[in-house]
Formats: structure tokens, sequence, C-alpha cells
């Protein structure tokens, strides 16, 4: 049966499923040979549109396909990993196949198919592992498939229009060589894959050049079959391609004659020249080519370095064409937004089909601008200072400050303060081989990084307004926002600051924001909001380091000690809520007194800037040389911002008014374990730790051990106060009174047992038998 007609035939059915408001439908197909069981890959997953080009996930589906003669009954039928589905009364007819997705109404709209059942949760864009199973209690496994939207399996469907499908109707669905891109945007639901039945050459083995050197002919080499022509294509910088005949000859560095290996020499190239290739091979179905045409990068390529060029920072590659580049600077309305062809290279990892564009508000009007960078999709590069495989990057032009070194510094500060930063590495840009200046390389808290470090679970917004993580609207960080600028005198206030926020997390960004004369962040620029889904309590996350330690700011204002006093209560609200409570502010201060005592009474600071200054010196002086230094400040006026930050805080400060004395072994022996209620209900357990003394006393990475719990930095526990570490946090809220809370642990404390409180230099203060 043609599967067009599926459709057709059970349009109306369909649109009864709709106004029932129904989840799952039968396609009524008599079949006498129905059968209800099935043994693996009876049934097969066949075709997968995980991204579609939409936007809209409610448009994507999945597609299954009957390989056997008979009907087949999915009734109770279920998918156990990515998607939720348990089917209700559906069948495929005997080779053929049926479509689902998370709403029939948009797969009608969209395609003009109808879906057999609505499944809930959505396929990953990112990749993931999908289970269908028979109604043998889950444990007949029927087909699975893990895909990925990274190498080596096709890399179009990941947002661009096509769907994955597989190449025919009986090959192993589990290796990624059986999966290509559609050959038309939207897929193929409920018709023939528009692969099945082509018998394209098929190209392995391309070899990949590494450290050319200059003048050095290059052999490529491939595995071709099933070819009655194939080519090799290579162009230099963005020249137009040259095309050199590919041979199997065993005379042309291809191995013996007629072995399906294929050889062609690209000319040897000067030094600081790119080099890109492509392999394509022709019969009577079509082309093939490597990179496949369902790969993001039209070429693969290698970059002829000059050995002259070193640096103390890693070097990265840009390649942009010379017209491109001025639209960049030239271009003042819209740089911001216009994307432009570039090739990145990096050690010997070329990535072809790159795109750039001019980034920044305020610095804009700079003559070094910042660039956000984002490599063809699919594909990811390991850098020299990131924790996380990136696919988009900033390189932040630090334009401010004629020395390399001073923001990295504030962001090693900020990470050794425990607070959560993103990945940063001092970088040497090289645009077409010639020195373009250093630049900050930054993995603007993106996707890998936020689920890497446990960020991708909770709503995640940038500057207030930009969604990045699972929400629709801003309106629970609105309710949030609304709560901490109520008036102080209103009662349910101290509720709300005590269960809305992450109170170490907050406490510790504004005494680090202090530290390093952070200023230049308001509600909506330069800042970041999360929402834990486990707690569902607030942080923020700092961006924008441009300004910091600098004595006298673009705002022309001295603010390095109290981060509220500039800005409006809407501006800075969690900033102004803890003002607001006197506990929470003392404890404020006493965190921003361990870290005077951390960066500045012990020049923790000034020895990591000149530290890194030294390191970095050179690669300065170069950037000094190539942009004018108008408007930049000098190493001389950086340090002496520092040495102003160290008086302030040391000389003016150290009085009973402001930030408390340094901490003292008689304060930290204040701190005891007071109650340990270990609950079967994880929502009654809980740890409260007591401060006997009449000063705060910063807890800040002191450990519970038995359990292996770290409490967060900013933990402060109040002058005669109690903080509190739960095992539920959430479910703690919902059936207690509001108190102070410093963490979540995540090990059941048992029936009984003992605690160990320990330092962050592992000195014991006290223990608890319970």
């Amino acid at each position: 049966m043609n599967k067009n007609g599926v459709s057709r035939l059970g349009g109306w059915l369909a649109a009864v499923a709709l106004i029932a408001g129904l989840t799952s439908i039968a396609v009524f197909r008599p079949n006498p040979d129905q059968v209800s069981a099935a043994s693996p890959n009876d049934v097969i997953i066949n075709e997968l549109m995980y991204n579609p080009s939409t936007g809209n996930q409610n448009d994507e589906f999945l597609e299954l396909y009957n390989t056997t003669g008979s009907s087949i009954d999915l009734t109770g039928w279920s998918f156990t990993d990515g998607i939720t589905l348990t089917f209700g009364s559906v069948s495929i007819p005997a080779n053929d196949y049926i479509v689902i997705s998370p709403s029939i109404s948009n797969t009608l709209t969209t395609y003009g198919v109808v879906s057999s059942a609505q499944y809930t949760g959505n396929l990953s864009n990112g990749g993931e592992t999908i289970t269908l199973t028979d109604n043998d209690n889950l444990a007949n496994e029927i087909s699975t498939v893990s895909y990925d939207d990274a190498a080596p399996w096709p890399l179009t469907p990941d947002g661009t229009g096509p769907s994955m499908e597989l190449k025919a109707t009986n090959p192993d669905n589990t290796l990624a060589v059986n999966w290509g891109a559609s050959t038309g945007s939207g897929g193929t639901p409920l018709a023939v894959n528009s692969l099945v039945g082509l018998s394209l050459p098929v190209i392995t083995g391309v070899n990949d050049p590494n450290n050319v050197a200059a003048a050095t002919a290059v052999n490529i080499t491939a595995t071709v079959t099933g070819s009655t022509n194939v080519v090799l294509k290579y162009k230099t910088a963005f020249n137009a391609d040259t095309t050199l005949t590919m041979f199997d000859d065993g005379a042309h560095n291809d191995g013996a004659a007629a072995d399906d290996q294929y050889g062609a020499t690209i000319p040897g190239q000067a030094i600081k020249t790119l080099v890109r290739f492509r392999v394509e091979a022709t019969n009577g179905s079509g082309t093939q080519s490597s990179p496949s045409s369902d790969d993001s990068m039209d070429y693969n390529g290698y970059y002829v370095k000059d050995p002259g060029v070193t640096s103390a920072a890693p070097i990265l590659e840009w390649f942009i064409t010379d017209a491109d580049y001025q639209d960049m600077y030239d271009d003042t309305e819209l740089q911001i937004t216009d994307q432009h062809d570039a090739v990145i290279v990096y050690g010997n990892d070329i990535y072809d089909n790159s795109s750039v564009r001019i980034k920044g508000s305020n610095t804009l009007s700079l003559p070094k601008k910042s660039v956000k960078v984002d490599l063809p999709a699919g594909h990811s590069l390991t850098f020299p200072g990131m924790n996380s495989t990136i696919n988009e990057f900033h390189l932040n032009a630090s334009y401010y400050s004629q020395d390399a070194a001073k923001v990295s510094t504030v962001h090693w500060a900020m990470e050794q303060a425990g607070l959560t930063s993103p990945d940063t590495q001092l970088t040497q840009l090289q645009r077409n081989g010639e020195f373009e200046g250093a630049f900050l390389m930054v993995n603007k808290y993106q996707s890998a990084w936020r689920a890497d470090n446990g960020y991708n679970g909770g709503q995640f917004f940038e500057d207030y307004f930009t969604i990045h993580n699972n929400a629709t609207t801003s309106a629970d960080l609105d309710i949030w926002k609304d709560r901490m600028i109520l008036d102080r005198k209103d009662s349910s206030k101290r509720d709300y600051v005590l269960d809305d926020n992450n109170i170490p997390a907050l406490i510790n960004y504004m005494a680090m924001a202090a530290i390093t004369h952070h200023n230049d962040f308001s509600r909506t620029q330069n800042i970041f909001y999360y929402r834990s889904a486990t707690t569902e309590r607030w942080e923020v996350l700092p961006w924008d380091h441009d300004v910091d330690l600098v004595a006298q700011g673009p705002r022309n204002t001295v603010n390095g000690y109290d981060i509220q006093e500039t800005q409006s209560t809407n501006s800075r609200f969690f900033v102004t809520s803890f003002y607001d409570q006197p506990d929470l502010r003392e404890a404020y201060y006493r965190r921003l007194s361990t870290l005077v005592d951390k960066y500045y009474t012990s020049n923790g600071l000034i020895n990591k800037y000149n530290e890194l200054s030294t390191l970095y010196a050179d690669l300065s002086a170069a950037d000094q040389a190539k942009w004018p230094t108008e408007g930049r400040r000098s190493k001389q006026t950086d340090l002496n911002a520092l040495a102003y930050f160290k008086l302030l805080f040391g000389a003016y400060y150290r009085d009973p008014w402001a930030i408390p004395p340094a901490q003292t072994n008689t304060d930290r022996q204040s701190v005891s374990i007071a109650q340990v209620v270990a609950d079967a209900n994880n929502a009654d357990e809980f740890v409260r730790l007591d401060n006997s003394a009449d000063t705060p006393v910063d807890i800040s990475d002191w450990v519970l051990d038995e359990i292996n719990y770290t409490i967060p930095a900013g933990s402060v526990i109040p002058a005669n106060g109690s903080i509190y570490i739960l095992r539920d946090d959430l479910g703690y809220r919902a059936s207690h009174a509001p108190v102070l809370v410093a963490g979540q642990y995540g090990t059941d404390l048992g029936g009984s047992g003992t605690l160990t409180l320990l330092t962050d230099a592992n000195v014991e203060i006290d223990d608890y038998a319970y």
C-alpha cells in the first residue's frame, strides 16, 4: 500500500480524535493475519524528526516500520527510553508504517499526515536513546536507537529541515552509517524514505593531513566503492575549487591498483595557507561526498602554520574574507545580528562552515570589538581552559585594559571563591594568518556547560528576558523579583527571602562583586538567573568583567565596598532584599571579610595579576601595538586600582560598623552540630548547626565528613543563630516554617550514626552521635 494513501484514508479519523482529545488512535486496516507479539526488529524505528526547523518541538515525529508480512498489534507496547508512550489500540499493517508525535494536531497541520499516537516528552535535540518494547512486561526490546547530533551521525537533521531516516528497510538501525538526512525538508512521514533504493557510492577512510610544512605536497586518499568517477576538489583560502581526478591505478599513492583506494595530490603551499578539500564520487544513482551532504561542513582541510608564531596563550586561527570582515566593522546597525561565514582552526582541526558576528552593546563603538563564534552543527572544540567541549563561544576583546591579564585574574578569583563562573581562557587570535589580538575565550553558560555543571534541569535566564532553559515566559522570575522588592515591613517578605533564594550562592556573588568591583550589572544587564528544578531556589551567575577592578569606572563611581548603593531597588532587587534582613546583611559582611583576607590582606589578587601579567607580557605588548591605546588603561593603572581596593578594605572599612575583623579560631569553635534528625521521610530529615558567638561565622567549604557533604561557599551562620542543611529542601519547606538553609545533602543519614564537622582546613570542630 502506498503510505501517502494512509493519510488520506485516515484523515477523518484524525479529525475525530482531535475533537475528542484522544492521545492514541487506531488506523483501521482490516488484516486477518494480524499478530500481537513480535521479535526484535519486526518493528523498527525508521525515521526521526528530532529537531524541526520550525523551532517548535511539537512538530517533531517518530516513524515506525513493520518489516514483516503480517499486521502487528501494538496494544500495550511502550517506549521505555526517551519519549513516554504506551500504545492503545494501534496496529501496523504488513510492510507499512505509522507515525507518532507529541501533537496530533501539529503533525496534521505541518506534514498533512495522521499521527497514530501522541507521546509525552520530546526527542532530545542533543541525541539520546529511544527504546520500544512489546507488551510482555516491557521485557522484550523490539527496537532501540541511540542517535546523536554529532558525527558520525548525519548532522543536517539537527534543526535545518531534513529528518533523519534509514537508508533501507532492513538495515541495522543501531549503526550511524545506516542513517542519513532526508533529501527534502520535512522528511518523509508515512512515505518511503527518500534514501531507500539509492545505491550511492560509499566513501570511507579519507586521510586527515596534520602538521603540514610549507611547500610540502599532500597526498589525499580515500576508499570508494560503487563509483564510476572519483574527484578531489580543493581550494586555498576563499578561492574557487580546483578539481583533480583521483585514481585507483597504483601510481597515485593509492596503494595497489584496483583495490578501491583512490589517490590524488595537492601541491605544496606557502606558510599561512588554509587548504580545504572534499572527495566526490559519482555513479548512476547520484553523487556522494566526504564530508557527506548531510554533514554541516562542506570541506575537510589543513593549515600550513607559520612556525614563527608562538604564544604563552593557546593560538586560535580565524579565516574570513576581507569583505566580510570589513562589513562586520562598518555596518553599525546590523553588525550584532549579521552572521558571516568563517573557518576556525585550532591545532590540526579545521571547522569549515563556522559563522561569526560582532557582539556587545556599550563596547560596539570601541576600535577592538568582541566576536561571537558558532562552529558548524554537530562539531565541537576541545580547548585549553574549557572544562566542557564547546560548539559556540565568545571572544571578548577586553579593550578597556592594555594588560591581557586583568580579566583573567577576575575569573580566577571568582572560581577560587567558589562562585559559579563560565569557562575562560586567554587566547591569541590570528586572522587570515596575521595577529588579530589578545581575546578572552568564554563559554557563556552554553548548553554543554549547563549540562556538565548541572544547570540544565532548571529555569535559566540571561539579562532577565532571554530564556535558555525550561521556561516559556519570565513569569516565575517576575514573581521572585516582586517578592524581593516588597516593603521591608511586609510580614511575608522574610519568609520569601528565606524560601526563594539560594542564600549562600547570592551572598557569595555579592561579596565577590565587591571584591572585584563588579559594578557593571543590573537586573537586565550582564547577569544570569537560575532557578533549580530540585529546590526551586534562585541564584545569579556573573557575566562581563571588562570594567572590574577599576577605581574610576565608566559609571564614574567608586563602589568597591557597598554594591547596592548606586542602583535602584528594582535594578538589584536580590541585593536590596538581603540588606533588608539584618542577619543576612551581617552574613554578607562576614563573607566579604573572609574574601578581603584571601585576596587583599594576603595580596592574593595582586600576586595572581602579576603572575599572569608576566606570563602574557609579550601578548599584551603585541595587542597594544595592534590596537589604539586611547581610552585603554595601562597595567600600572590597573595595579593602582588593586592597591586602592586593598587600602579601601584594609584601612577604611576595617571598623566595627563595617567589615568585621578576620575570623578567629575562637569564632570557629563557637559552631556546633546542635541537632540531627534522621527520618525515613526525607522531608523531615535535617542537620542544624548553631553559632554561640556574638559575630557571624563563615563556614564556607566546611565538611560533614561521614556523608561527604561540603557546605557551599557563602554559607554563614548569623551571630547566636542557626543554619540548616536539609535532605529534601523543597519537601521540608512544604511542611516546616522557613529557616536559613545552607544546602541539600544527597546521602541518607540512616537510623543512627555519628556526624563530624570539619573546617575547610580539615580541623575537627564537633561531632554528634544520633
